[in-house]
């Protein structure tokens, strides 16, 4: 029940991000699910209450491996690889403060960049084919998402303050994540760069 709670909170938390692109004046085109795909930027969507903390992660591909198709080298299998490897460090990439919180659940979707995804979660992936509108060419770009969502238990129920990540120090064609956050009491929204990392949730 907390957990289908939870999911209900990260719902909400869709929704305000919805309501704040709309009140930015950005055009619907250009929003991708989340927000804006834009490169350099990630989004962080957070939902906490009780003992449960879920977060969702999304970036466009670009950010994490350099490129955003089907990895076809070895070089490019071994960057989405490498990628995989640091997104399943939940204990290296999230700090928390005011309770402890142990991952329950990992999924990572690297279904735009990979076509053999072994057994992670194909329910989310995303690839959109936009016309190259800087040279008046029909030539079409795959615009390619990583996604990765968390499922942690925390110790102390209701006790957490926020959180901290690491995602910025591990992949460097981050320059900012915008992180959405609600809880049952509030929701708010702050800009993570490398250096600001922290998200107080109180």
């Amino acid at each position: 029940m907390k957990a289908k709670r939870c999911c209900y909170l990260l719902t909400v938390c869709f929704g305000f991000v919805w309501a704040s692109v709309a009140s930015a004046g950005q055009g619907h085109e250009q929003v991708h699910q989340h927000g804006s795909h834009v490169h350099g930027v990630a989004q962080i969507m957070a939902a906490y209450e009780g003992q449960q903390l879920e977060i969702q992660f999304t970036s466009p591909a670009m950010n994490l491996i350099g490129f955003e198709r089907k990895a076809a080298t070895s070089e490019e299998k071994k960057a989405v690889r490498d990628a995989e490897a640091v997104l399943k460090e939940t204990a290296t990439l999230f700090s928390f403060k005011g309770a402890t919180c142990v991952a329950i659940q990992a999924k990572i979707d690297l279904s735009g960049v990979i076509s053999d995804n072994h057994d992670h979660d194909h329910d989310h992936a995303h690839q959109h084919n936009h016309g190259d509108q800087h040279g008046g060419h029909t030539k079409h770009s795959e615009h390619s998402e990583i996604e990765s969502s968390y499922s942690f238990e925390c110790k102390q129920p209701g006790k957490l303050e926020g959180f901290s990540t690491s995602l910025l120090t591990h992949f460097t064609g981050i320059e900012t994540i915008e992180v959405q956050w609600v809880t049952e009491l509030a929701q708010g929204a702050v800009t993570l760069t490398s250096q600001q990392n922290n998200i107080q949730l109180r």
